[in-house]
């Protein structure tokens, strides 16, 4: 090559270099933008989901504050639909109670003296005698004392009628024999040295069972014991086949 052109050979390349250096500059610069521009635009992307999902998260818990409200409303409504049920049950057995009672038998079982009929009576005086009455506002039909059985012996309890209106009575009858049938009849001062002595348990427990006019059974309980030289009767209270004890004393 010719020792005049190598100065300018020279003076080309360092020109193309350096344009070439221009370009690759350009090209970074506008990468540079481009990336800021993408960092921008994300960074703003990325704001406006942070603010989205904040609002939809306070939405979610007025949603659910609201939810709890109703819940806590829907209790109370409940709570108070309990109540008023409960209180319209209450209602309906009081109402049962008492139309139960207006029309229940209420059997007791009385220590009586008899009217002086005879003239034997007013001699010797008055055996007191062992009622069955009822004292309750409806008829008793069915009218059964339970029997009980000592050592071998059959305590029973007869009436002449099996039912009872108000405020009718029946003496008793009582029997304490191996064959009651043919037994000889006690009265309440042998009922009394029967208990006293042991030959029946003390108390005696005697239950009278009957049936009301609208079907329902009853059990009235009372305890027999001696006192003071003579018989005692207590009422103990009453079962029905309608539901639990209603009364006792």
């Amino acid at each position: 090559m010719n020792t005049d052109f190598t100065p300018i050979v020279r003076a080309l390349e360092h020109l193309a270099a350096t344009q070439q250096k221009e370009v690759w500059d350009y090209i970074a610069t506008i990468a540079v933008v481009l990336t800021l521009f993408v960092l921008i635009f994300y960074t703003r992307e990325t704001y406006r989901l942070r603010k989205a999902a904040e609002q939809q998260t306070s939405e979610t818990g007025k949603l659910l504050e609201e939810a709890h409200r109703q819940n806590e409303a829907t209790i109370k409504l409940v709570s108070e639909a309990s109540r008023q049920n409960e209180a319209a049950v209450r209602l309906w057995n009081e109402a049962q109670r008492q139309n139960e009672f207006s029309v229940m038998p209420l059997l007791a079982i009385l220590l009586d003296l008899p009217e002086l009929r005879t003239s034997s009576q007013m001699i010797f005086g008055r055996t007191r005698r062992l009622v069955l009455r009822n004292v309750g506002n409806g008829p008793a039909f069915n009218v059964f004392i339970e029997p009980q059985s000592v050592d071998g012996k059959v305590l029973e309890f007869e009436s002449e009628r099996a039912a009872l209106t108000h405020g009718e009575e029946r003496t008793l009858k009582i029997h304490f024999e191996p064959q009651p049938d043919h037994g000889i009849m006690g009265t309440p001062d042998s009922l009394y040295e029967w208990i006293n002595t042991g030959e029946l348990p003390d108390p005696l427990q005697v239950v009278v069972r009957c049936r009301s006019v609208t079907s329902i059974d009853y059990w009235f309980m009372f305890r027999f014991t001696p006192k003071a030289g003579r018989l005692n009767v207590v009422y103990e209270g009453y079962e029905s086949s309608r539901q639990a004890p209603l009364a006792t004393t």
